[in-house]
């Protein structure tokens, strides 16, 4: 995958949820330019916190209630953003899981019927919903919540599903300048 395609979802997985969501982006010949604003007395730590966010593994894994990892993005075949019921009225995040990842996912969701399972990108907790019934054969749904609106359920899902999608770049970043600019 090259840059251009990486770019997209990754900025809006880890720029637009962040401090940096006015941070201007452009593909250039050998790669990509960010162009951010910040008080001139920070721009260093600027600089290092938005390589860092950009940088960032994209490491996701599905926990239990006690916390103990059950699923890694390994385990993830697709993730896609659907109606969740036939009154088109709200949207959640379908999933599909590898064979052996399926096969987890049943043992588990079947046990802990009516408690939550959390899915953690970087650490940071992306979804934990109540585990409604056994998830078998290895394809999910993560409904969203019934009073939110139609609008409200798509920027959610969505949301999810980017940041579930979302890949670190695959190359490496460094600082090639810092300005002041009054």
């Amino acid at each position: 995958m090259g840059i251009e395609t990486a770019w997209p979802p990754l900025k809006r997985a880890r720029l637009s949820s962040s401090r940096f969501s006015g941070a201007q982006v452009e593909t250039v010949s050998d790669g990509i330019r960010v162009t951010y604003a910040d008080r001139p007395s920070r721009i260093g730590e600027t600089a290092a916190s938005l390589c860092a966010l950009i940088e960032a593994e994209g490491h996701l894994v599905f926990l239990d209630p006690e916390g103990s990892v059950l699923l890694d993005e390994t385990a993830l075949e697709t993730v896609e953003i659907q109606w969740q019921d036939e009154t088109l009225t709200h949207m959640g995040v379908s999933f599909r899981l590898n064979e052996a990842g399926a096969a987890t996912l049943a043992e588990v969701t079947s046990r802990l019927v009516g408690q939550r399972l959390f899915m953690l990108l970087d650490g940071e907790v992306l979804a934990a919903p109540v585990i409604q019934t056994a998830v078998i054969g290895g394809h999910g749904f993560i409904a969203g919540d019934p009073y939110m609106t139609t609008e409200q359920s798509l920027i959610l899902a969505t949301d999810i599903a980017d940041r579930i999608r979302a890949k670190p770049l695959p190359v490496g970043l460094e600082t090639e300048s810092e300005k002041d600019i009054n």
